[in-house]
C-alpha cells in the first residue's frame, strides 16, 4: 500500500504541470432551481478542503424552445434559396429535354446551370483534358485522407479533457505509428504544390504557347468566383451547428471553435484570418484557405515575371523559397517554438506562439507553393527530360527518405534522444521543403512516364470524380469532428481502433454532405462562371459545337444536344461552322444543317489550382 501510495505521488509530481495546462473538467446535473452563483459557492468551500482551485465556468437550463440568431436564420434561407433553384433547374432540363427544346435565354441558362442532371453528369464523368496529370487527381484524393485522419487524431490532442489520455498524451504522441497522423501537418503542402504547379504550367502555356493575353483582372476574378461561393456558404452553415447536441461540454467546445464565427467571420471572407490569434480563429482549419489565396495573389507578381523574364522569374521564385526557409528557422529559435504539430506540446500559449509565426505563416508556407511554380515552369521547358535510370533509382531513394523521415523523425526525438537546439531549428526550417522535393520528384515521374505502377495507381480512374470533392470536404469534416466532440456526455478512451473508426465516419459523411454541397453551390457556380464571363469569347469554345463519337466501321457519328444522332460516311466529310450552324457535306451529295445552339462544351480551367 505504502508502494502504490508512493507511486502515485511520484507520478502527480511528474505531471503536475499537466493540471494546469489541462484542467480537471466536470459536468454535474443540478435541480433547476440551484443558480450558479449557489453553486460556486458550494464548490469553493468543499475545494478548500482538499486544496484545490476550482470554479463553475457554466450554468445552463436546457429548454425545448430554439432561439435562431440572425446568421442562423440567413443559413437557413440561402440553404432553402439553393434547394429550391436546383429544383427548378432540374425540373427545366427535364422538360426541355422531353419537348426536345433549347433555352437559349440568360435566365433559363442560369437556371439550368442548378440542374441535378448536367451536374451528376460532370461530378461523375472519369473524362481528363491531359492525360499527363492524371496522376494529380490521385494524389489530390489520398492527400485529403491523410488530412482527415490528422485531425482525427489531432483534434482530440485540443480537447485532452474530453479524453482519458490526461497522462498519457506524450507517451500516445510519441509512438512511432502516430506520427503519421499528429504529424501530419505536411500534407497540406502537398496541395500548395500542386496549387503552384498547376497555375505555372497553364499561365506560361497560355500566353508563351498559346501565344495569349495574360488577363490580370480575368486571373483574379477566375480565382475569387471559383473559391468565395463554396467557403461563404460553409461559413455561413456554420452557424447551424451550435443547434446540433448538447452536453456538459457542448458550449465550451463551440467556444474554440465555432463561437468564434459570430464575432469574427469578416477576417475569414477577407481572406486574413490566418493573422490572427488562434483561440479568435472562426474555425482553425480555414488557415489554410486564407494562406492559399495569399499566396495566389503574390504570384501575379512572380509571373509577371516570367512572362517578362523567364530568369528573372527563377531567380525570384528562388529567392522567396530560401527566405521561407531563413524565416521559418529564425522564428522557431528566437521565439522557442516547437518545430512541427505534435499533440505533446499541450501548453496553450506554445500552441498560440507557433501556429501564428510558423504552421499558418504565410512565408512560411511559401516555400511548397513556389517549388511548385518552378516546377510548373520545368514541366513547359523541358518536359521530355532526360534522366539515366542510375539518376532516377537515387533520387527515388532521396525522395522516399526524405519524406519518411520528416514524418518519423519526431517518434526518436520522443524514445531514443532528445535533440539539441541546432537540431530543432534545422528541422523547422527544411522539413517542409524535404516533404515537398520528395512530392515533386514522384509527380515528376508520374508525369513523363517514369512512375512505373505508382503512376498507374495514382491515375486510376475513380481517383477523378472523387478528387472534385477535396475541397469541400476539406472545408466539411471539422465540423463533423467538432460536433461529435461536443456532444460527449462522458470521458472517452484513448485507442487506434477508435480513431480509425471515427476516421472512416468522418471521411464517408464528409464526402456525403461534400457530394450535395457540389450540386447546392459549387457546380451551380462553375457552370455559371462559363456563362456569364465568357460569353465574349471566340465561338469555338462559347457556341455550340457537335460533340464527335468517333470512327467505327469506316463511320463518323456526330451527336448534337444528346438527342440527334447521325451517322454519316467517312469519306469525303468536310464541315465548317457558320453562323451558330453546323454544315456538313458528304460526297458532295449530303449536305445538312444543323443548329448548334445549346450544345455545351467542356471548357478547361487555365487558372484553377484550388483543393
Amino acid at each position: 500500500m505504502k508502494k502504490a501510495i508512493e507511486d502515485f505521488s511520484n507520478l502527480m509530481k511528474k505531471h503536475a504541470h499537466m493540471h494546469y495546462l489541462v484542467p480537471l473538467t466536470l459536468g454535474l446535473c443540478i435541480p433547476s432551481g440551484c443558480s450558479k452563483d449557489e453553486l460556486s459557492q458550494i464548490l469553493i468551500s468543499q475545494a478548500k478542503k482538499v486544496p484545490v482551485m476550482a470554479e463553475v465556468t457554466r450554468c445552463e437550463i436546457k429548454s425545448n424552445e430554439v432561439h435562431f440568431t440572425l446568421g442562423q436564420i440567413c443559413a437557413i434561407a440561402v440553404s432553402c434559396m439553393l434547394g429550391t433553384l436546383v429544383l427548378l433547374g432540374t425540373f427545366l432540363e427535364r422538360r426541355s429535354k422531353s419537348k426536345n427544346t433549347t433555352c437559349t435565354h440568360l435566365g433559363s441558362r442560369i437556371l439550368l446551370s442548378f440542374s441535378v442532371i448536367n451536374n451528376f453528369k460532370k461530378l461523375t464523368s472519369t473524362k481528363t483534358s491531359m492525360d499527363r496529370f492524371n496522376c494529380l487527381h490521385g494524389i489530390r484524393f489520398l492527400t485529403i485522407t491523410w488530412v482527415v485522419l490528422a485531425h482525427t487524431y489531432f483534434y482530440p490532442g485540443c480537447f485532452l479533457s474530453r479524453y482519458r489520455m490526461l497522462f498519457r498524451s506524450y507517451d500516445f504522441a510519441s509512438e512511432t505509428f502516430t506520427q503519421m497522423m499528429t504529424n501530419g501537418s505536411e500534407c497540406v503542402d502537398t496541395f500548395l504544390f500542386m496549387g503552384g504547379m498547376l497555375l505555372s504550367y497553364f499561365t506560361i502555356k497560355h500566353v508563351k504557347i498559346d501565344k495569349k493575353r495574360f488577363d490580370i483582372g480575368g486571373f483574379i476574378l477566375h480565382r475569387l468566383w471559383r473559391i468565395m461561393p463554396v467557403y461563404y456558404f460553409i461559413i455561413l452553415f456554420g452557424c447551424l451547428v451550435p443547434l446540433m447536441g448538447s452536453g456538459p461540454l457542448f458550449h465550451e467546445t463551440m467556444v474554440d471553435s465555432i463561437y468564434p464565427c459570430f464575432q469574427y467571420w469578416w477576417r475569414n471572407i477577407l481572406f486574413i484570418n490566418n493573422y490572427y490569434p488562434m483561440k479568435d480563429m472562426c474555425m482553425l482549419h480555414t488557415w489554410y484557405v486564407s494562406c492559399d489565396m495569399q499566396l495566389y495573389l503574390v504570384s501575379i507578381l512572380v509571373l509577371l515575371a516570367f512572362l517578362r523574364s523567364e530568369k528573372l522569374g527563377v531567380v525570384i521564385s528562388v529567392f522567396i523559397i530560401l527566405l521561407s526557409i531563413v524565416y521559418s528557422g529564425v522564428v522557431t529559435y528566437a521565439y522557442d517554438l516547437m518545430p512541427t504539430l505534435t499533440v505533446a506540446y499541450t501548453d496553450p500559449d506554445d500552441r498560440q506562439m507557433f501556429f501564428f509565426y510558423t504552421y499558418a505563416n504565410t512565408l512560411s508556407r511559401a516555400g511548397p507553393y513556389f517549388i511548385g511554380i518552378l516546377f510548373g515552369y520545368m514541366m513547359i521547358k523541358k518536359p521530355d527530360l532526360y534522366v539515366s535510370r542510375n539518376i532516377q533509382m537515387i533520387c527515388w531513394c532521396v525522395a522516399a527518405g526524405a519524406c519518411g523521415c520528416v514524418i518519423f523523425i519526431t517518434s526518436a526525438w520522443f524514445k531514443v534522444y532528445t535533440p539539441s537546439t541546432f537540431q530543432l531549428v534545422i528541422y523547422a526550417s527544411l522539413y517542409k521543403i524535404a516533404f515537398t522535393l520528395g512530392i515533386a520528384w514522384m509527380t515528376f515521374c508520374c508525369m513523363t512516364g517514369r512512375g512505373g505502377f505508382i503512376n498507374e495507381f495514382l491515375s486510376w480512374k475513380l481517383w477523378v470524380p472523387l478528387s472534385k470533392l477535396t475541397f469541400l470536404i476539406y472545408l466539411i469534416h471539422p465540423y463533423l469532428q467538432n460536433v461529435f466532440i461536443a456532444n460527449f456526455k462522458k470521458v472517452h478512451e484513448v485507442n487506434h481502433i477508435f480513431f480509425i473508426i471515427e476516421y472512416f465516419g468522418y471521411l464517408s459523411i464528409s464526402s456525403l454532405l461534400a457530394f450535395v454541397a457540389s450540386f447546392l453551390i459549387e457546380s451551380p457556380f462553375v457552370a455559371m462562371e462559363k456563362i456569364l464571363f465568357r460569353r465574349g469569347e471566340k465561338k469555338a469554345e462559347n457556341i455550340n459545337v457537335a460533340k464527335i463519337n468517333g470512327f467505327r466501321n469506316g463511320e463518323l457519328s456526330l451527336q448534337i444536344n444528346d438527342d440527334l444522332d447521325k451517322t454519316l460516311h467517312e469519306k469525303g466529310v468536310n464541315h465548317a461552322f457558320q453562323d451558330d450552324e453546323v454544315s456538313v457535306k458528304v460526297n458532295g451529295d449530303l449536305d445538312k444543317t444543323i443548329h448548334g445552339n445549346g450544345i455545351n462544351t467542356n471548357y478547361n480551367k487555365i487558372y484553377d489550382s484550388k483543393l
